[in-house]
């Protein structure tokens, strides 16, 4: 096994389950949660809609409280439009099966739903409260209509975990797995707080999955980055069992 750390800096209970699949996998591995998810109930008055948009893996949890309700025209036939393939596949899993995929970008999932739908359909997307772009009114311009159902917020965690701190102190190199350009903000962040971030920067190597996510990275400072393009998490984590034993 490999000395080397590897903290995952996510939302809580992914940085814990991706840590235990890399511990499971011998690799030195410790959760390092950032993100805490706080999700919220469904109050609509409408009970029928024509599609769904999910942006994020997150959605899926609220979607699930949805079909338990079943108060909603929720069947597996409907049709549901999505960013990334770690949540289309997930969808599939759960027994959807009229799924569109959007790679990577909120252009791209626009021009599918206009193309997919008609002007009096109905949508619902399942979104974050803290969320980066305007769909509603970007599908209103194109004369669609779509409800949001604001169903978790993502909140950062403002304290240092002790155990932690010790380590990042103690340790003279590790790695830290971060998936997105917010998460490297959040994570400066925290550690800016706590007057380390120049000391952790020096000695972490910062595993991304994306150029976009390294560029941002860098320019907020953190020095020493490698990329592995890999769209699903858990392709990202065999890497490092691979790239780590």
């Amino acid at each position: 096994m490999s000395d080397i750390v590897t903290f995952i800096l996510r939302e809580k209970e992914d940085a814990i389950l991706n840590s235990e699949y890399l511990k499971e996998k011998n690799i030195l591995s410790k959760a390092f949660p950032i993100i805490t998810t706080e999700y919220y109930h469904f109050n609509f008055k409408r009970t029928k809609f024509n599609y769904l948009v999910l942006t994020s893996p997150k959605s899926i949890k609220a979607l699930i409280k949805l079909e338990k309700t079943n108060k909603y025209n929720l069947s597996k036939e409907i049709n549901i439009f999505v960013i990334g393939l770690e949540t289309s596949e997930k969808l599939y899993r759960i027994g959807y099966k009229n799924i569109f995929q959007a790679s990577g970008n909120s252009d791209i999932l626009l021009k599918l739903i206009i193309e997919q739908t008609f002007s009096n359909d109905l949508g619902l997307w399942i979104a974050a409260k803290d969320r980066s772009f305007d769909l509603k009114n970007m599908l209103k311009v194109n004369d669609r209509k779509i409800e949001i159902y604001e169903a978790y917020k993502t909140l950062p965690i403002l304290i240092l975990n002790q155990s932690i701190k010790n380590d990042l102190v103690r340790n003279e190199s590790y790695n830290f797995l971060i998936l997105s350009s917010r998460n490297a903000l959040i994570a400066k962040t925290l550690l800016e707080h706590n007057n380390l971030f120049e000391t952790v920067s020096n000695k972490a190597n910062l595993i991304v999955n994306s150029k976009n996510v390294a560029q941002k990275a860098k320019q907020m400072g953190w020095s020493k980055i490698k990329i592995i393009k890999k769209n699903f998490t858990k392709d990202v984590l065999d890497h490092i069992v691979s790239i780590t034993k």
